[in-house]
C-alpha cells in the first residue's frame, strides 16, 4: 500500500526490493529473478537500480524512445513459434536503451491493430464533436463576442482531451472577421492512415536476456496479463471486489487491502489445485459454478425418529466433480 497521489515510477524501487527479497525468502531454488512492467516503470533511475542489481527485467518502450524501430516494415516481421505467440510477428535487434546495450523485440499482433484502430477513430469524433460545438457556439453571435484568444483556448483545450497521436492529424485554424471569431478545422485522414501502418499493432520490447529466445522474451512479457487480470477481478467481479471498503483511516484501509489481497491468493490457489486435477477454468468459471451449489436444511418432525441433515442441491456433472476433487461431502448428518 502506498499513497495514491505517488506515480507508480516513484514507488517502483521500493516495491520491486520488497517484492524480490519476500521471493527470495519463499523460493529456496530461487537462482534468478526476471521482472517485468511496462512503460509507466522505465525511468532512467529505475533502470539505473535494476542495472546495478542482480536482478534480470523484460520491459516495454514508448514509441519517442525508438521511433525509427515503429518505421521498420512488417517484411522485416518473422512469425514466431509456440501456441502463446500464435500470429505474432517479431523483429529483433540490439540497441542502446537508456545507457546499456539491450536486446529489442518489436512485435506486430493483428489482433492488436484491429483493437486500436476504432478506439482511436472513436477520440476523433469526440474530437470533431468538440470542435463542431465550438463552431456552433460561435455561430449564435452572442451579445458578447469571445476574443480570437479565448477561442483558441478552447480549441486547445478539445485538442490537448484526444492527446496524441490523434491531435496531430487536426489542423486547426481561428480567424477574425466582423462577425467575430471563426474556426475552421480539417482532419488528415493520410496522417491517420499512415500513423495506423506504422504504429498500431505493435509492441516494442526491451531486455538484459540476450540469451533467451525471442519466444521467451515475447511470452514473458505477455504473461503480466496473470496480474492484468487479478487487478480486473478485484475492481470488476461479483466477487474479490476492493470496493465498497466503508474505511478511511490509512491501517483501516491496509488492512482491508489485507483482506482482498489474501483472499484473491486463496482462489488462485484453489484454482491451482483444480488445474492440477483436472478441472482447468478461470477464477470466474470455478466461483461461478461453486456459488450456484446451495445447501439445504433437511428438518423433520420429533414423531418421524429421523434425523436432522444438511444436503446440497442438484449439481451439474462439473460441479459435483469439483466437490469429489475438493472432497466435500454432498450430506452431513445434523
Amino acid at each position: 500500500m502506498y499513497p495514491g497521489n505517488r506515480a507508480d515510477s516513484q514507488e517502483f524501487h521500493t516495491v520491486t526490493a520488497d517484492l524480490i527479497a519476500r521471493y527470495r525468502a519463499i523460493g529456496e531454488t530461487c537462482q534468478s529473478v526476471t521482472i517485468v512492467y511496462d512503460q509507466g516503470n522505465n525511468a532512467r533511475t529505475n533502470q539505473e537500480r535494476i542495472d546495478a542489481s542482480p536482478l534480470h527485467f523484460v520491459g516495454s518502450l514508448k514509441a519517442k524512445q525508438v521511433p525509427d524501430l515503429w518505421e521498420v516494415g512488417r517484411e522485416h516481421f518473422q512469425p514466431l513459434d509456440g501456441a502463446t505467440c500464435g500470429g505474432v510477428t517479431a523483429y529483433r535487434t540490439e540497441r542502446e536503451i537508456l545507457g546499456e546495450r539491450r536486446t529489442v523485440v518489436v512485435t506486430y499482433n493483428e489482433a492488436l491493430y484491429l483493437g486500436q484502430w476504432p478506439g482511436e477513430l472513436l477520440r476523433l469524433r469526440k474530437l470533431n464533436d468538440r470542435l463542431h460545438a465550438i463552431q456552433a457556439r460561435l455561430a449564435d453571435a452572442p451579445s458578447r463576442r469571445p476574443t480570437v484568444a479565448s477561442v483558441q483556448r478552447r480549441v486547445e483545450a478539445a485538442l490537448t482531451k484526444t492527446g496524441p497521436p490523434g491531435r496531430q492529424w487536426v489542423t486547426t485554424t481561428v480567424t477574425d472577421s466582423a462577425t467575430g471569431p471563426q474556426l475552421s478545422y480539417a482532419i488528415d485522414h493520410a496522417a491517420c492512415e499512415a500513423w495506423g501502418h506504422t504504429h498500431w499493432g505493435k509492441t516494442v520490447l526491451f531486455t538484459d536476456r540476450h540469451d533467451w529466445s525471442t519466444e521467451q522474451i515475447v511470452t514473458a512479457y505477455r504473461d503480466a496479463w496473470h496480474i492484468e487480470q487479478t487487478f480486473r477481478q478485484m475492481k470488476q467481479t461479483p466477487w474479490l471486489r476492493w470496493q465498497p471498503q466503508f474505511h478511511w483511516t490509512d491501517d483501516k484501509i491496509r488492512v482491508h487491502a489485507c483482506i482482498c489481497v489474501l483472499a484473491v491468493t486463496l482462489v488462485n490457489l484453489l484454482r491451482r489445485e483444480c488445474a492440477r486435477g483436472g478441472i482447468d477454468l478461470s477464477v470466474a468459471d470455478l466461483l461461478d459454478e461453486l456459488t450456484t451449489i446451495h445447501e439445504v436444511l433437511y428438518h423433520y418432525p420429533p414423531a418421524s425418529g429421523l434425523d436432522a441433515c444438511l444436503t446440497l442441491t442438484d449439481r451439474t456433472p462439473r460441479q459435483q466433480q469439483l466437490l469429489d476433487l475438493l472432497a466435500i461431502p454432498v450430506t452431513n448428518a445434523k
